[in-house]
């Protein structure tokens, strides 16, 4: 941060106790699903700048992470997958993409407080 803002490295002393702090006080659990809801934030700026630029995308879970790291050599990165998203441009053909979308009613699954 400071050499991206020019700025004195003794100025960031305070934030990097407060973020040392943070970090060695969780569990490993506790941070990879710390890391894990930070991908989530970008994911759906991503999700959402596709689809203004008229893109299709899909979010995937569940997938072999084992075989995702090797394909893409994230070890060595010390990047673990957590989802993985495909972006495409649709076709005007795609006949599923015109129909009537199923949805629950959105009373079924939002509940107010």
């Amino acid at each position: 941060m400071a050499k991206k803002r020019k700025k004195d490295i003794l100025k960031y002393r305070e934030y990097k106790a407060i973020m040392l702090d943070f970090i060695f006080s969780k569990t490993k659990t506790e941070l990879d699903a710390w890391a894990t809801a930070q991908v989530y934030i970008a994911l759906w700026n991503i999700i959402t700048a596709a689809t203004v630029m008229g893109l299709d995308t899909c979010p995937m879970e569940w997938f072999n992470v084992d075989s995702v790291s090797r394909k893409f050599d994230l070890e060595e990165k010390w990047l673990v997958p957590c989802v993985m998203l495909a972006i495409w441009k649709g076709s005007p053909d795609d006949y599923y993409a015109w129909e009537t979308k199923v949805r629950y009613n959105k009373k079924d699954i939002i509940i107010k407080c």
